[in-house]
């Protein structure tokens, strides 16, 4: 079964930052309905989380060290040891010599691996051509370049490596078509090069500048203290949009007596955003953060939770670096 590590695309030994940048890169073309996007969080937020991850780790099979289990082949000993300098001809008598010499071909010796292919015997050497015989021709008095010869075993590339290179190339080929095709990709349309250029700046910009701010929102908007709770409304009510103000402050009707009664203090601090959805004309964004809240009650022990939640962002100017709030969602079915 594949692990949170695996399925994130990280090692068992990755930091906080690389676990962090593997699910931000895993969510980047995925609607927060997907039910791959919820694995991916679901995934990043135990990882993310010290604690939880270090539970997580202890449930894991312990890492296997891989054992080096070449071998190498032994070189077969002559038959004769007492003969050493003699040739099969002269060790044997005539009709030993000539089955030697039939059986020459299917009984050479093996070959070892680690040494250079030119001491391959070329009886094994299957990568060898070996020309067929031509008839004679005419002594010619040019001048013959050489004969190519063979590529030997090692200089040339295994060919499951040139299958893998020739798939990735047309793997990427494919995907260039593809994106070119799009609309606005620049294949079948008429954009410049210049437009498209321009407008990839645009939502690389738009981007940034969501994510950004999704980020800095995170404390004002999730953090409050039962004893300043006018003021955590105030900083809160200034990032949101009239219709989110409207719903935000219904559902704090609803939640300051219990806030109060239990005197809760709730301090949220941002851990990651990343971008899921972004208008054509860059001016709304569903950005997704990560976030952690250390909480303290009356009469419980002090603890911290790790969530997510997504934002729906607006703004009013393609250029303007201030968001609002138009929606935000902690449910697992957020649009």
């Amino acid at each position: 079964m594949s692990s949170l590590y695996e399925l994130l695309g990280v090692a068992r030994s990755a930091a906080t930052e690389e676990i962090r940048a593997a699910w931000k890169t895993a969510v980047a073309d995925l609607d927060p309905t997907d039910p791959i996007f919820r694995a991916y969080s679901s995934a990043a937020e135990v990882l993310l989380d010290d604690e939880r991850r270090a539970a997580y780790d202890a449930e894991l099979a312990p890492v296997e060290v891989p054992v080096d289990e070449t071998v190498t082949e032994p070189v077969a000993e002559p038959e004769d040891a007492g003969v050493e300098a003699a040739g099969p001809d002269e060790a044997a008598g005539p009709d030993e010599a000539a089955v030697a010499a039939s059986r020459a071909p299917t009984e050479a010796a093996p070959v070892d691996l680690t040494k250079p292919t030119s001491d391959v015997p070329a009886a094994v050497a299957d990568d060898a051509t070996i020309p067929a015989p031509s008839a004679p021709s005419a002594p010619s008095t040019s001048s013959t370049p050489p004969t190519p010869q063979a590529p030997s075993r090692a200089s040339a590339p295994a060919g499951w490596v040139l299958g893998a290179v020739g798939t990735a190339a047309l793997l990427a080929l494919a995907m260039a078509i593809f994106l070119l095709a799009q609309p606005g990709g620049g294949l079948f349309g008429d954009d410049a090069p210049r437009d498209v250029a321009q407008r990839n700046a645009d939502v690389e910009e738009a981007t940034l500048s969501a994510e950004g701010a999704a980020e800095r929102m995170v404390p004002d908007l999730l953090s409050y203290d039962y004893r300043t709770l006018d003021q955590d409304a105030e900083r809160r009510n200034a990032l949101l949009t009239a219709n989110q103000l409207e719903e935000t402050e219904r559902l704090w009707a609803e939640l300051t007596p219990d806030v109060v009664t239990n005197q809760l203090q709730v301090v949220t601090t941002s851990e990651a955003a990343g971008l899921t959805r972004m208008s054509e004309d860059t001016l709304t964004a569903t950005v997704v953060v990560f976030y952690r809240q250390d909480i303290v009650s009356k009469g419980a022990d002090p603890k911290q939770d790790s969530r997510w939640a997504t934002f729906n962002l607006v703004r009013d100017d393609a250029g303007a670096t201030e968001w609002l709030v138009d929606d935000v969602c902690v449910d697992a079915g957020c649009e």
